[in-house]
């Protein structure tokens, strides 16, 4: 996948370079989450230098990703579960990868839904699919088409 147009939408919207060569130990921490080709093809490519936010969704640098997956809710819970945040919303709510059998595809979790000791089949009600690739996610993220709720996909 070719991400230039994408990061020079950002970059032009930014005022700056916004991207940078990810270091190997970063890398090797996203290779460890078992993320698909396309998600790492970007972070390799094009790592946030900071947190990118357009339409108060927040695109995560790596080390956000580690954060937001190690210690917050619900990062952490659905990490197990194999989902990885990539990003953050102003209102809490997470964009992750889910991985499947199958594939992939990217949700919305909501942060209000998720907490400790639930089922499984609990977790997973609160969430809801945005995207069917990181790249579709990226481009609804650079035309302000993604909710900043979990709740309002509800709505729609």
């Amino acid at each position: 996948m070719d991400y230039s147009q994408i990061v020079r939408e950002i970059i032009t919207r930014k005022g700056s370079n916004a991207f940078k060569t990810p270091e190997k130990a970063e890398l090797n921490y996203l290779k460890s989450l078992n993320l698909p080709d396309e998600v790492l093809d970007f972070y390799s490519q094009y790592s946030p230098i900071a947190t990118i936010e357009i339409n108060n969704i927040r695109l995560l640098p790596i080390s956000k990703i580690l954060e937001e997956n190690a210690n917050y809710t619900p990062g952490y819970i659905l990490r197990p579960l194999d989902f990885c945040v990539v990003a953050t919303t102003f209102e809490g709510d997470v964009y992750c990868v889910r991985n499947t059998p199958d594939g992939y595809f990217m949700v919305i979790a909501s942060h209000d839904e998720i907490y400790e000791n639930q089922s499984v089949e609990e977790i997973l009600s609160g969430t809801k699919k945005v995207a069917e690739t990181f790249p579709e996610f990226l481009k609804a993220f650079m035309a302000e088409e993604l909710v900043i709720s979990f709740y309002d996909l509800e709505e729609q």
